[in-house]
């Protein structure tokens, strides 16, 4: 390590075991600063920032230190490799000064507010802020301020640090979400330094690639994560591309992404018991748990929080590609990180799952993005023995959710984001229930867990009942759901029926369980007398769910036609005809014992 002698201000070099206590200087750099090649050239005296010195230096002699170390004239730039060492170096360092002296040129004797200062927007200051153990502040004409202690208060005000870190605590006791936001408006000169700045913070160390850009922070995130496994790497909120729906990894672009994070903290696991993850040649792996948010769009639960809310997890969106286990992350609207309560996610259906994102993704064209981005169905064709399409009656999720509004379409089933399963139910009018020749009396629509569409049906007897695949414990029940109250009694919008996969295999009594694939359902139900067909298609749909950056959309197109059952053979002949036979037979009958009672 190279030092300054304060009293001759000659550069001197110690090996590792021998270096003396020392005092650092932490500055702005400005204009004609000195540097090592001016002080073995005796070039010093002629260059602006010799002043600085000489003031740190007198300073530093009077509180009884022999050394001292400036970062301008202490590291000779030249050499790549002593560079390289330096910046890997430097959070020791300052962390093994006996004091730092924190000297703010814009900061003049009259001044009583210091946050205005340039120091606190600069990315190498974190680190001279937060390693040293005595940190004092100095103003334009050096006269002392106060120290980080005396003024930790305003300094949490000015940076977000924890007041615990700038009194003495460990920085690692606080997330790496949280670290990240203390650099998040802060600026360096060059990209890479927004990085580089950081190294000592997380206690990792990279090789100086200057001109790579915002890639130097995607390498120090990969580092960190080969020694951490803080969720809260992933919590960032801001720096999405400005592409609607746009694709991205799970690395954020530059420290401001986690500019909202001072309050991120790690969380126990509870959803997904492994909490590790790696980088492979198949992008970043790592198990979450998943649950249904949006079309091939899920909600991945991280393993932290928010201070102060333990009952909270955070998670955020992860759409599945075409590929396999292969997963991009999507900002939805302004959901970028979503808070949901641990009661609330133990009672979801969720899946843990190995996924792999790749940080480096294209941008996804708007037909892509289309062709996936709906939970939509649309009732086009109702055809089952006279009853059409103004004959049914609607009961949606849509409609039931207070914090969103229902579609303006009448035979649109929406499911809002940010919910799953079950779209609707749509059934007839009570008083055509007993026709005989149509027994379909309801159907209800939803995705399961793979977003294939799922269709349940069934005839009015199993309308309500006391089984769990009953829509209601009774009709009163079913009528009060659908006005939109909601009870135990109603299992109207249960997501049971839709998100099992043995439904197929149930004893089945007055329904049946239609399960499609990406391509949709083209089946016919018997026991029912009706076809159905629900295939996706390109529409331009008007819904106040619907993104207004996409004109059309793909949705699901419901069709339903009937299918003339086999009539038994029936001594009183065909249905009618029967009807009329044994009205006249109870006739006579009444007749006979009318004429008996006379006589």
């Amino acid at each position: 390590m190279r030092l300054m002698n304060t009293e001759t201000l000659e550069l001197e070099e110690f090996s590792d075991a021998e270096v003396p206590e020392y005092a650092i200087l932490s500055h702005r750099w400005g204009s004609e600063e000195v540097e090592f090649s001016h002080m073995i050239s005796n070039a010093a005296h002629n260059r602006r920032g010799y002043s600085k010195i000489v003031r740190f230096c007198e300073i530093s002699q009077s509180k009884g230190f022999k050394y001292g170390w400036v970062d301008t004239c202490c590291i000779n730039k030249g050499n790549s490799s002593e560079l390289i060492q330096s910046i890997n170096s430097m959070y020791k360092w300052y962390a093994k000064s006996t004091i730092c002296l924190a000297y703010l040129p814009d900061v003049s004797p009259t001044m009583t507010e210091i946050g205005d200062s340039e120091w606190w927007q600069r990315g190498w200051t974190l680190q001279e802020l937060i390693a040293p153990k005595a940190l004092e502040f100095y103003n334009a004409d050096w006269d002392y301020i106060g120290s980080k202690h005396e003024l930790h208060q305003q300094i949490h005000q000015i940076t977000g640090i924890s007041p615990d870190v700038l009194n003495g605590a460990s920085p690692s006791e606080c997330s790496i979400a949280q670290r990240m936001s203390w650099a998040a408006n802060r600026i360096t000169t060059h990209t890479e330094d927004r990085a580089y700045s950081l190294l000592g913070l997380f206690d990792v160390s990279l090789p100086m690639i200057y001109g790579e850009g915002s890639k130097a922070f995607l390498r120090l995130q990969e580092e960190i994560i080969r020694k951490s496994d803080d969720h809260s790497i992933f919590a960032w909120r801001h720096g999405f591309p400005p592409t609607p729906r746009a694709r991205c990894g799970l690395f954020a672009t530059s420290p401001s992404a986690f500019k909202a994070c001072q309050d991120v903290v790690r969380a126990p696991a509870v959803l997904s018991p492994k909490n590790e993850f790696s980088m492979t040649n198949q992008g970043l792996a790592i198990e979450l748990a998943l649950i249904p948010y949006s079309m091939q769009t899920y909600l991945a639960i991280l393993n932290c929080g928010q201070r102060n809310s333990p009952w909270k997890r955070l998670g955020i969106l992860l759409e599945k590609l075409s590929s396999g286990s292969h997963y991009a992350r999507v900002c939805i609207g302004h959901a970028a990180v979503v808070s949901i309560y641990l009661p609330q996610l133990q009672t979801w259906d969720y899946q843990c799952h190995r996924v792999y994102v790749r940080q480096e993704l294209q941008e996804s064209s708007t037909k892509e993005i289309l062709e996936n981005r709906q939970q939509t169905f649309v009732l086009r064709n109702v055809d089952v023995h006279g009853f059409g399409v103004d004959d049914v009656n609607f009961a949606t999720v849509a409609s039931r959710d207070d914090r969103r509004l229902a579609s303006r379409d009448p035979h649109l089933m929406q499911i809002p984001d940010g919910l799953y399963g079950t779209a609707g139910v749509f059934y007839l009018r009570p008083e055509e229930w007993y026709y005989p020749d149509n027994p379909l009396r309801w159907l209800k629509l939803g995705f399961n867990w793979n977003f294939e569409p799922v269709c349940v049906l069934g005839d009015s007897s199993s309308m309500w009942g006391a089984h769990s695949y009953n829509l209601a414990k009774d009709r009163k029940s079913f009528h009060r759901a659908v006005a939109g109250e909601v009870s135990e009694r109603a299992r109207l919008f249960q997501n049971e029926w839709i998100m099992r996969d043995d439904l197929a295999t149930l004893d089945k009594k007055g329904w049946e369980f239609l399960k499609g694939s990406k391509e949709g359902i083209d089946t016919s139900v018997d026991t029912l007398s009706v076809h159905v067909s629900i295939r996706p298609e390109q529409l331009a749909i008007a819904s106040d769910l619907t993104d207004p950056a996409f004109p059309s959309c793909s949705v699901w197109v419901v069709d339903i036609r009937g299918r003339r059952p086999p009539r038994e053979k029936h001594r009183y002949g065909p249905s009618v005809k029967g009807s009329v036979c044994r009205f006249a037979t109870c006739i006579c009958c009444l007749a006979l014992c009318y004429w008996a009672e006379k006589q």
